[in-house]
């Protein structure tokens, strides 16, 4: 799979998301990963983490469920599951 490009489409997703709902920044994306997704969450974690950066997503945590069994239309996928953001224009430092 290529990590690189399911990172840019989950900060595009995200940013778009964020737009919609009048939100500044994210705080947190939590994806879920179907166990026969073929994703590696460790490369997947590197290239969100260097690509999100000059983004909305720039302060975001990536939190990444991989549950060990799915239901077989559920196996394969990869969604995000929550976008948690903050409409302040200012963010505390340190976070």
């Amino acid at each position: 799979m290529d990590e690189a490009g399911l990172a840019q489409q989950v900060i595009e997703a995200c940013a778009s998301a964020l737009q919609a709902r009048g939100g500044r920044h994210a705080v947190c994306v939590c994806l879920r990963i179907g166990p026969a997704a073929a994703v590696d969450p460790y490369a997947l974690r590197f290239c969100f983490d260097a690509l999100k950066q000059g983004t909305p997503l720039r302060f975001a945590a990536l939190d990444i469920e991989c549950p060990a069994s799915a239901p077989p239309d559920d196996a394969a996928a990869l969604y995000i599951r929550y976008l948690e953001f903050g409409t302040e224009t200012k963010l505390a430092r340190g976070r």
